[in-house]
């Protein structure tokens, strides 16, 4: 994809609003609806196991709405409601997408796309949130000089390494509670939940994280910020600031909270640049109701990524891991009888054993499994290179 200097001046690309959206700001833009507050404890998302079959899989009919409508994921992730039937869209953007083994990687079954979210590397105002919710002071050993717990980086990657695995890692250039939002927000627990310990790309071990994933081979992508959705010039500021500390252009990345409207998200981000989104997708549920390959929204050389798992979605791998296993290995199989193109999302906060134990060890199952089965693993970004586009 072109850099977005090519790009039409005046947003002229920019979706009409819709009526049926819900509050607005002052300014006159869309107020996304308030979710949940995000997961970042294993106990945040039992919800989520509650939701599940007993194999850890959706139930498709949980996905779209009774009339039809796709609804937003208020338990974990998605802010923003959809205009459209999604599944019809995503359904018709897919069709004709090729299959691994026989339009693409012929040598494999089926192709797993690695991705992580980089929200929350540093666990500050989250110790004090969770000593006072769950009456739990031991929370507060997390703020002692030398402990965090979030910065996982270390053993994610050397879990890929050792595999010979590469994957990508999505940055949020997000607005900061104290300092761009109103001051109302300081009293709104959500607020805390979205803006409170949020990192700022200058960051120089950010940076450095940055120039050390790409020496090794990973993928650094865009993780749009919460109300970037539907904002062209928001979002084109993040990605230029992104690219700008990295130092390089960027491929493609993932909307913060799965927020999206479509296709007008996607209009945003192939009208930038960027060659590829991987935001459609549930927090909740896991398998491929979203599709089992690349979608064309266009007909052009923008690619939309289903996803197919994220981490809160499965079932609890502490509290029953052959239930989280045999989950990981129901939706390996489907897609190798598939030859499907699946996409997983494991954010480096669960490699924190303290909060989110067994996920790292579910993870490296994984990863396992589906070489064993044949699959080739990588980064979206990776994956891209390997695609026929259109002329």
């Amino acid at each position: 994809m072109s850099s977005d200097a090519s790009e039409p001046a005046a947003d002229e690309r920019l979706p009409p609003e819709t009526p049926s959206k819900p509050e607005r700001r002052a300014d006159g833009r869309q107020e996304p609806p308030r979710p949940l507050n995000e997961a970042t404890s294993r106990q945040d998302v039992r919800r989520y196991d509650d939701r599940s079959t007993g194999d850890g899989l959706s139930a498709s009919d949980e996905t779209v709405a009774s009339d039809g409508t796709a609804v937003s994921d208020r338990d974990g992730a998605t802010g923003a409601q959809q205009t459209v039937d999604e599944s019809e869209v995503v359904g018709r953007i897919a069709e004709g997408g090729p299959q691994v083994g026989e339009d693409l990687l012929p040598d494999h079954s089926f192709a797993l796309c690695l991705t992580h979210d980089v929200d929350r590397p540093y666990k500050f105002a989250q110790a004090g949130f969770y000593a006072l919710r769950d009456r739990d002071p031991t929370q507060l050993l997390d703020l002692l000089p030398g402990r965090r717990p979030n910065w996982t980086f270390d053993r994610l990657l050397a879990i890929e390494a050792e595999l010979g695995v590469r994957s990508a890692f999505y940055f949020l250039d997000e607005q900061r509670l104290f300092g761009d939002r109103p001051i109302r927000d300081w009293f709104d627990l959500d607020a805390w939940q979205l803006y409170a310990d949020r990192y700022s790309l200058d960051d120089p071990e950010i940076v450095e994280l940055m120039e050390r994933l790409d020496r090794g081979g990973w993928e650094v992508g865009l993780h749009g910020s919460y109300e970037s959705y539907d904002d062209r010039r928001r979002l084109r500021a993040e990605k230029r600031h992104l690219e700008s500390v990295f130092g390089k252009p960027v491929l493609g990345g993932r909307q913060h909270y799965l927020n999206r409207t479509l296709p007008e998200t996607w209009e945003h981000h192939a009208a930038l640049g960027l060659g590829y989104d991987a935001t459609v997708g549930s927090s909740t549920e896991i398998g491929f109701d979203y599709g089992d390959t690349i979608g064309r929204p266009f007909d052009d050389e923008f690619v939309a990524f289903p996803l197919t798992m994220m981490d809160v979605a499965m079932p609890n791998p502490a509290e029953n891991p052959d239930a989280a296993r045999a989950a990981c290995d129901r939706i390996l199989e489907q897609a190798a009888d598939r030859g499907a193109i699946a996409t997983v999302l494991w954010h480096p906060r669960v490699f924190n054993d303290g909060d989110w134990p067994g996920h790292t060890e579910l993870y490296r199952y994984l990863l396992e499994r589906a070489l064993e089965l044949g699959a080739w693993v990588g980064s979206p970004g990776d994956l891209y290179g390997e695609l026929d586009h259109p002329e």
